[in-house]
């Protein structure tokens, strides 16, 4: 069975997305194709605020970077240049994480890739870096 919020119009990934066939949890192995300045906005911020925007090869929508995954893909890059993590293959993973509200909810968090493991595609939209989102 789906989760709901799989159900909705986001355009940005959800913990909620990093399921098998079967709705579990899993993990995904995906590769940076590029990361852009976006807008976001929230029932906290609804004049909203720029955020980074991880674009991956083989999923059709991209991540909304929060400070801990941006600090994890600058310390597998070796750099806080977003130009340099295009081409970093990672793996995305659901986790517990406390909101902001102190609330534990599913959240995604990224660690780098065992050098055996495939690239996978979520969807059949394929981003490739040269796509205009």
């Amino acid at each position: 069975m789906a989760h709901w919020r799989s159900m909705t119009d986001r355009e940005t990934l959800g913990s909620w997305d990093l399921v098998d066939a079967e709705g579990k949890p899993k993990d995904w192995t995906l590769e940076i194709a590029r990361v852009e300045r976006c807008k976001v906005q929230s029932r906290e911020k609804p004049r909203g605020e720029h955020r980074p925007f991880v674009f991956f090869k083989g999923a059709g929508k991209p991540l909304v970077c929060n400070v801990t995954n941006a600090e994890a893909f600058s310390s597998m890059a070796g750099s806080e240049d977003t130009d340099r993590w295009i081409g970093l293959r990672v793996t995305l993973y659901q986790t517990p994480v406390k909101s902001k509200g102190g609330k534990v909810v599913p959240g995604i968090r990224v660690r780098p890739i065992k050098a055996t493991c495939a690239l996978e595609t979520m969807t059949a939209d394929v981003v490739e870096p040269d796509d205009a989102s």
